[in-house]
């Protein structure tokens, strides 16, 4: 059995909507965001089961989180000079 973790979910892109897809299948509390706030997720079927904020990404929700999904579109430095890790 899989811990419940908390997962940030950055980039809503087709990837990032699958990584949502599969972290709630496993249970996992998810935080996600997008830049963008024309991101339509009600055809997805994730029914509000996760926290969602589209415009700013919020660095203190996702610096909260267990682990990061980043989008690979978004793999740059200076976004992944965002996030902490403890590691």
């Amino acid at each position: 059995m899989v811990e419940e973790m908390k997962v940030a979910v950055v980039g809503l892109g087709m990837e990032g909507k699958m990584a949502v897809h599969s972290l709630l299948e496993y249970g996992h509390q998810i935080y996600a965001s997008d830049l963008s706030k024309d991101i339509d997720i009600s055809a997805d079927g994730f029914d509000n089961r996760f926290e969602i904020d589209l415009g700013p990404h919020n660095w203190d929700k996702i610096n909260q989180a267990d682990a990061v999904v980043l989008s690979p579109s978004l793999w740059r430095p200076d976004m992944l000079s965002k996030i902490e890790s403890d590691n």
